[in-house]
């Protein structure tokens, strides 16, 4: 079964980006009548290291990551190159962990719309791991989702993305919550993060069959809004 499964994903991923059909390359202009591709529209802030932005950039010209993201976080938006100006795109290193980073991709098309989505690299983590990790979150964030809705999975570059959401984790409220007002605010909103934190974390233990947990259930790792 799990065999199979793994199978009909992939054949569904595959007719997904046929679906999208091909990415642009270059496109032209309408305000000057010059050609620009890709690595005219997005940029880096953060310093990643070079080598990681020229896959990025490689892997955005000759992938759909951007095109299939938008589509499926954007609720149906279909862009090409040509509906992004140049420097229309930029992209964020927000960390490093367990071997990927996680960058957050910010584009703003011609008609003033604007999409934001993680986008995840494996950098050191071994395929088969990132691969577990997509298939982990797909279980996840099915209804009702305890994680970051699911964008797209290009297993050639190493990159999945996901939902950016850009609320404070529960270790962020707990501080600001102390620094505010001395913790008065907290003792009323203490049962409510930790209820909710436990839920999700239960939740996800019991969602992958009571075989995986989280290994480090901090604050952290919760963002309870």
């Amino acid at each position: 079964l799990s065999a199979r499964a793994g199978e009909e994903y992939d054949r569904n991923r595959r007719g997904f980006q046929h679906w999208l059909g091909p990415n642009l390359r270059i496109a032209f202009d309408p305000a000057t009548g010059e050609e620009y591709t890709w690595r005219d529209v997005v940029r880096f802030e953060g310093a990643p290291p070079a080598r990681t932005v020229e896959l990025l950039l490689r892997a955005i010209s000759e992938s759909t990551f951007i095109r299939s993201s938008v589509f499926v976080l954007g609720k149906g938006a279909l862009i090409s190159l040509s509906d992004i100006p140049p420097g229309g795109a930029t992209g964020t290193r927000l960390g490093r962990r367990l071997g990927k980073s996680v960058y957050r991709f910010s584009v703003t098309t011609r008609s003033r719309e604007t999409f934001d989505f993680a986008v995840n690299h494996a950098e050191t983590m071994p395929p088969v791991e990132l691969r577990d990790e997509v298939l982990w979150l797909l279980s996840s964030g099915a209804p009702p989702p305890l994680v970051e809705a699911f964008g797209s999975y290009h297993p050639d570059w190493g990159i999945y993305t996901e939902e950016f959401i850009p609320g404070e984790n529960v270790e962020q409220q707990l501080a600001r919550l102390v620094q505010k007002d001395e913790g008065r605010r907290l003792r009323n909103q203490w049962p409510f993060l930790v209820w909710n934190g436990l839920a999700a974390h239960v939740g996800f233990w019991d969602r992958t069959g009571r075989r995986v947990a989280l290994r480090d259930p901090s604050p952290a790792a919760f963002i309870v809004p």
